[in-house]
């Protein structure tokens, strides 16, 4: 199946595909499937299988049990799916999973790196928890919106890459005292692969307050400069 990237036509038809296997955090999982079902007709988890939806969500969890829970042909299913126009949104462990450096000599997270850059200090990834302040930048995800309150735990850190910047951090989460600070850093990015998009959240947009969770939903919807106007909750 071969999608060219999304119309904003077809929203209401909008298939959208959510990993609820191995590695997934459960509070993560669920508050993702309660707010997509509540706008969404076509809703799926997957586990095993790839399927072959508009949109494929990691949650977030550890993208170390992820990648080998799904192993080397469901990886590349995934990448080649994006790679003709589906679209792909890690929160945490699904940005960890789609970046480079990431433990690749003991994981199989080294087979679907879909945005060029890495995490600059990972042997620190464990950080801490809690809310930061979001600067969010002018592009169509941010729909308006200038700053947001998130919740963090443990997201990466994004080295300079080949990718637009939706949001940066404004504070510093570093209970493991690295040296590399958080602040004025990509918190949300997001990149072309092939014919499809690539949205990243180091922060939790489905577990912050509400203003933050409809970036979720931006990052499913928007095509071609815009945000597609059909949502039913928000």
């Amino acid at each position: 199946m071969v999608h060219k990237g999304i119309d904003c036509g077809g929203v209401e038809g909008m298939k959208i595909g959510v990993y609820s296997g191995n590695g997934t955090a459960n509070e993560s999982l669920k508050k993702i499937m309660d707010l997509l079902k509540e706008n969404f007709d076509h809703v799926v988890d997957f586990k095993d299988e790839i399927p072959e939806t508009d949109v494929l969500i990691i949650p977030g969890g550890r993208a170390s049990e992820i990648s080998n829970s799904l192993g080397k042909g469901n990886l590349q299913m995934l990448k080649s799916l994006v790679k003709d126009g589906a679209r792909y949104i890690g929160i945490c462990a699904g940005a960890y999973l789609a970046i480079g450096g990431y433990w690749e000599d003991t994981t199989l997270t080294g087979e679907i790196v879909l945005v060029e850059t890495n995490h600059p200090d990972i042997w620190n990834w464990k950080r801490g928890k809690g809310f930061v302040r979001i600067r969010l930048h002018d592009h169509p995800i941010a729909s308006g919106m200038r700053e947001v309150r998130m919740w963090y735990e443990n997201g990466p850190i994004f080295s300079k890459g080949k990718y637009d910047v939706i949001g940066e951090f404004l504070d510093d989460v570093n209970e493991c005292g690295s040296s590399i600070s958080m602040r004025k850093s990509p918190a949300i990015i997001t990149a072309k692969y092939g014919f499809g998009d690539v949205v990243l959240f180091s922060p939790h947009p489905e577990l912050s307050e509400e203003q933050a969770q409809k970036l979720l939903f931006n990052a499913i919807i928007f095509q071609g400069g815009k945000v597609c106007s059909s949502m039913r909750k928000i």
